[in-house]
This record gives C-alpha cells, structure tokens and sequence, in this order.
C-alpha cells in the first residue's frame, strides 16, 4: 500500500485543484519542477530578505527598494523568526520538521510574547491575489504556530505582494486574517478533513482529474499555445 507523504500548504492546494496534478507531481513524478526566470527571482528575493532580517545583511540592488518593509518588520514589538520551519503531528502535536504530517515554512513570524500574539507574513511576488484557497494556507500557518508556540493567545497572518507592496487579504479594512484559540478545533478539523481526501485517494490509488482553464490550450503567443498544466497523460490535456 503506498504511504502518505508528508503534506504541505502547496501539496493540499494542488489536490483541491486537481487530484491528477497531484499524482503527477508529487506520486509518478511526471511533471517536474523546472524553475524559470520569475521562480528565480521570487527565490532570490526570499533569501535576501531573510539575509537583511536575520543577519543585518545590505539589500543588494534589486531589493533594495525593499529596505522600508524591513524596517517596519524591525519596529514591530516582539521577536523576529525569519524563515521558520513548522511542523505537526497527524495529532496536531509540534514536532521535528523531518517527522512531519504536515509542514511549511514561514517567511517571517514577529511573536510578542509580552502580549502573547504573533504576526506571520508569507511573502509572494506577482499580482496580488486572494482567494479561499490562500485563505485556507494562511490558516494552516496560524494553526501549526499556535501548537509551536502554546503561550501565544491571537496570531495574525497575512501575505505580502513584494511587487506591488500590497497585503492580503484585507478583511473589512484590517490586514490579514486573525485567529484565536477558540478558533483551534475548526481550523484542526478542516485540515484534517483536506488531508483525509488525499489519504483515500493514496489509499486507492486513484487520482481523478478535475478538467478546467487550466487544461485548455492557449492563443499561439501564450506559453507557445500550450496549456499551462503540464499533466500530459491526462485525457482533458490539451482539450477545448
């Protein structure tokens, strides 16, 4: 029987979207991640943010626009944890990322241990986005940090757009999304129920598609014509 991977905030989203993507992906390893000019720069960006946060390091050029953000993060009461590794247990329980049910790395979590809350920031770069799905990563986050850290009471997440120097989501003119621990249960039962559908679909083996835009071929000028999915072997591959 095949076993479970240790799931991600980026392996649960890809399954919603398509359970074949994910097969594909992380399963028979068909599609393979290949980096490209804006995956580099997105990496670049991260590393030298976390430089300029953690070990006092110059913003080279390229980010050097960046400087404020920092700044503010450095006036933000609390402790700074630049990219931090989280990690839990299939009973929510924090563990070593290594022995991880599920996991990710936060770019940036400021945790006030005075008031007890924290702040997460995950950084993006592209257009500003949101959505139910980015909603439910964040989440995700604010969860596995209160298990990480059990004297911290609110955990506020938010992302930020580095290109266009945007916050999301903004919620009724507030940035973020906040959480308490009251809010602990829903947010346990709904990863739990996410990873479940993917534990089934290992279990069977099977990896239904779910065909959209993104099967679609393109116009001629747009990634060659080509569907921005890269699962070939699926049957609504290339299909209008």
């Amino acid at each position: 029987m095949m076993k479970l991977m240790p799931q991600s905030p980026t392996s649960v989203s890809t399954f919603n979207t398509c359970p074949k993507q994910y097969q594909a992906k992380y399963i028979t390893k068909e599609v393979v991640f290949q980096s490209t000019e804006a995956t580099e720069r997105g990496t670049r960006w991260h590393k030298q943010l976390e430089d300029r946060l953690r070990e006092k390091l110059a913003l080279p050029a390229e980010t050097a626009h960046l400087e404020p953000l920092i700044k503010r993060l450095e006036l933000m009461k609390g402790e700074k944890l630049p990219e931090t590794k989280l990690a839990i247990t299939q009973d929510f329980k924090p563990c070593a990322y290594r022995d991880r049910w599920y996991g990710g790395t936060a770019d940036v979590i400021v945790l006030n241990h005075e008031e007890r809350k924290a702040v997460i920031f995950d950084y993006k770069t592209g257009k500003t986005k949101d959505s139910d799905d980015f909603r439910k990563q964040l989440t995700t986050y604010a969860l596995m940090a209160f298990m990480a850290y059990p004297h911290i009471n609110q955990i506020k997440v938010c992302y930020i757009f580095l290109d266009q120097m945007e916050y999301s989501p903004v919620v009724k003119g507030k940035k973020g999304l906040t959480f308490t621990r009251k809010d602990i249960e829903e947010m346990k039962s709904d990863l739990a129920f996410n990873i479940e559908k993917i534990a089934r679909a290992t279990e069977k083996n099977e990896w239904l598609p779910n065909p959209g835009g993104l099967c679609r071929p393109n116009k001629p000028t747009v990634n060659g014509g080509q569907p921005w999915c890269q699962v070939k072997s699926c049957p609504f591959w290339n299909k209008r």
